[in-house]
């Protein structure tokens, strides 16, 4: 028995590998092909879409780095675009905005009863271009006193009606930008309001 289950053993091991070899070189065609579809696909979207340009006009071959027709209309765009860039207007253009933030204040303000109640708020500060963090950081205990003055003036019930939050976030942003200096803080952001 042991000879016949050697021959066996050595006639079952290349009937295996020639399985293995077959299912292994299948599976490199699957995947082969499946990469160029996907690279026939996708590639244009991700190259910068040169079959999006082809679409619209369904049977124009002519790139537009070739100098085709849609050439032009681009070349004008980006003209456009560098023109009101050098100007300070348009998309082309991206200020850049220094925000700062206020550390938060917690407020007691009273109900119609004379309960009193927590409100807490966080405050954010867009600065005027050129305007330092630091300079910021120095103007910051005027901007928090004003704010707490104005918002110890309010009722509870004000704080709370959703109906006058846009005139109150208004009229904060107004007293805190006027105590701070208005060359200093070009807006003024409600980033936190809870009242309990």
């Amino acid at each position: 028995m042991s000879k016949d289950s050697d021959k066996d053993s050595k006639a079952a091991a290349p009937g295996k590998s020639k399985k293995g070899l077959i299912l292994g070189i299948v599976g490199g065609v699957v995947v082969l092909v499946a990469t160029a579809g996907a690279g026939i696909i996708f590639g244009p979207a991700l190259l910068g879409g040169g079959a999006a340009e082809a679409a619209p006009g369904a049977g124009h071959a002519a790139p537009a780095a070739a100098g085709g027709e849609h050439a032009a209309p681009k070349e004008e765009k980006a003209e456009k675009g560098e023109k009101a860039a050098e100007k300070g207007e348009g998309h082309g253009t991206q200020e850049k905005i220094v925000s700062a933030n206020f550390e938060s204040m917690i407020v007691d303000i009273m109900d119609e009863s004379g309960v009193a109640h927590h409100l807490k708020v966080g405050l954010s500060a867009e600065l005027v271009d050129g305007v330092a963090v630091d300079d910021f950081k120095m103007l910051q205990p005027r901007g928090r006193d004003a704010a707490i003055s104005y918002l110890r003036a309010l009722s509870y019930e004000e704080v709370t009606n959703s109906k006058k939050f846009a005139k109150l976030k208004k009229e904060l942003a107004k007293t805190v930008t006027k105590a701070m200096g208005e060359d200093k803080v070009h807006r003024l952001l409600v980033v936190d309001f809870v009242a309990q």
